[in-house]
């Protein structure tokens, strides 16, 4: 990795760890607050705040801990340069059942930024339908 892509990697991975944090004690609102502005834009703070929860609880169903694990399927974590996006892969599983969680993260600013938070349910898991909390990835 390149000195950029592997700071880029080092800072996505704290600020997934904080977030991890965040959604522990429910602080939703601080989520949005410290947000991407475009993301913000996008993405009104009631709508954010429905999808949080609703993410929250596709994750509660399968781990209440919050002990996210990084993705071994997923050999690195990878950017887009064209958009200063970085993405970091996460999972939870438990008793035959697994969540992907990707979390975007903004370079638009000199920090790193929370952009987004994709839960998907595993090709091994039952069917239920993925929650991406902000709009921002399906309106850039």
């Amino acid at each position: 990795l390149s000195s950029c892509s592997q700071n880029h990697a080092e800072s996505s991975d704290k600020l997934v760890e904080r977030l991890n944090s965040q959604i522990k004690s429910e602080s939703f609102e601080q989520i949005y607050n410290e947000a991407d502005e475009m993301a913000k834009n996008l993405t009104p703070k009631e709508e954010f705040l429905e999808k949080m929860t609703s993410a929250v609880n596709k994750i509660k169903e399968i781990d209440e801990s919050f002990s996210w694990q990084k993705d071994e399927m997923v050999l690195l974590s990878n950017g887009d340069i064209a958009t200063d996006l970085y993405f970091v892969y996460r999972k939870v599983e438990k008793n035959g059942k697994k969540l992907d969680i990707t979390t975007t993260v903004a370079y638009h600013t000199f920090s790193p930024k929370f952009f987004d938070l994709c839960v998907s349910p595993s090709e091994s898991s039952p069917a239920a339908d993925s929650v991406c909390v902000t709009n921002a990835l399906r309106k850039i």
